[in-house]
């Protein structure tokens, strides 16, 4: 049965789901930088994950706060 083996788990600490943080900027590019595969990181690739970051990072800090509506209940 699925819906029995099925985990409802919360990996993220709520708090964190009404206002997520900023995701760090990585270190300064470096020729040594590789990717998963192996393959070496370009600069125009670290540009580009960089210039992802910061916008991302712009749209985190232009949400509104959602109210904290989850409380505790008695065990």
């Amino acid at each position: 049965m699925l819906a029995a083996s099925y985990a409802k788990t919360c990996q993220s600490h709520h708090v964190l789901l009404l206002q997520p943080p900023t995701l760090a900027l990585p270190p300064t590019f470096d020729t040594q930088f590789k990717l998963q595969d192996g393959k070496a990181v370009t600069q125009e690739l670290y540009d580009t994950l960089t210039a992802m970051i910061k916008q991302m990072n712009q749209a985190i800090a232009n949400l509104s706060p959602l109210k904290d509506t989850i409380t505790a209940t008695a065990a």
